[in-house]
């Protein structure tokens, strides 16, 4: 009530009145999916292979921005 729920290594995050906390995790994805965005369609091909999870979900958008699907 009023707090956020969130795991370190999950992407999965539960809001729950805590607009800030919102907010603050949306700057953050923005700001990691522009640095991912600087990397080359190689390299992105090659992060797909990460275990992290968020790096792999980053890295696909960022291909599929560059090639344009």
């Amino acid at each position: 009530m009023g707090n956020t729920v969130h795991q370190e290594d999950s992407p999965l995050r539960v809001y729950r009145g805590n607009t800030r906390a919102m907010a603050q995790d949306s700057e953050g994805f923005a700001q990691a999916r522009e640095r991912m965005g600087q990397h080359t369609i190689p390299e992105l091909i090659e992060l797909l292979e990460s275990e992290d999870v968020r790096t792999r979900f980053l890295a696909e958008m960022c291909l599929r921005d560059a090639t344009s699907t």
